[in-house]
C-alpha cells in the first residue's frame, strides 16, 4: 500500500493535472501558435514530455519550470517579450530553431540555424546582452556569413544547442541575426 500511493504521488506530480496547460505551451502566446502553424505546416510547439527527463530535472533544480525549448525574452531590444523555440514535427528528429520578436499586432518570425539533431537533447535560453567568443575548440573556418568570431550584443539573446554539448549564441541587430559558437 505504502509503495502504491508513493507511485501515485511521483505520478500526481511529474503529470499535469486534466485540463491543465502544458508548461511548455502555457509559455507560447495563443497568436504565436497560430502563426508558427501556419509558417510551419506539419510542426508544433515542443511539450515537456518531448525533452528529456533528466534535463528538465536539472532544470528545475536550478530554479526553472523545466521547459528548456521554449525561451522568453527582449532579444531586439523594442521593450516587449520575444520567444525563442525549438518546433518538431513529432514524427522524426527533424528540429526547427524560430525566433518571433512580438510586434504591436503580429510576429516577426525568424527561422534560425540549428546543429540539433532531436527535440529531446537540445534546449534554448535566453542570455544576458554582453560579448560572446568563439569556441577555441573550434579549428575550423567560419561556415555562414552570419557566423562570427565574435558578437557584442546590447539585448538579451537566444542561446541554443545540444545539452551538455553545444552552444550557439545568436543576436539580432539591424534586422539581422547573428550567432556565434561559444561551446563545442
Amino acid at each position: 500500500m505504502v509503495r502504491l500511493t508513493f507511485i501515485a504521488l511521483v505520478l500526481a506530480q511529474a503529470l499535469p493535472a486534466a485540463g491543465t496547460a502544458d508548461v511548455c505551451e502555457q509559455k507560447v502566446p495563443a497568436s504565436l501558435r497560430s502563426a508558427l502553424k501556419k509558417k510551419f505546416p506539419g510542426f508544433r510547439p515542443p511539450r515537456l514530455g518531448d525533452q528529456d527527463a533528466d534535463s528538465t530535472e536539472f532544470n528545475r533544480h536550478a530554479g526553472g519550470d523545466g521547459c528548456i525549448t521554449v525561451a522568453r525574452g527582449d532579444f531586439d531590444g523594442d521593450g516587449q517579450k520575444d520567444v525563442a523555440i525549438l518546433l518538431t514535427n513529432g514524427k522524426s528528429d527533424d528540429v526547427r530553431l524560430v525566433v518571433a520578436l512580438r510586434r504591436a499586432t503580429s510576429w516577426a518570425i525568424y527561422r534560425l540555424p540549428t546543429w540539433c539533431g532531436s527535440i529531446s537533447a537540445c534546449y534554448v535560453e535566453t542570455v544576458k546582452p554582453g560579448l560572446f567568443k568563439r569556441t577555441e575548440s573550434l579549428d575550423i573556418p567560419l561556415s555562414s556569413p552570419d557566423e562570427r568570431d565574435y558578437l557584442r550584443s546590447r539585448t538579451e539573446n537566444v542561446l541554443s544547442g545540444t545539452v551538455e554539448a553545444t552552444g550557439i549564441v545568436y543576436a539580432h541587430s539591424g534586422g539581422k541575426w547573428r550567432y556565434v559558437w561559444v561551446e563545442d
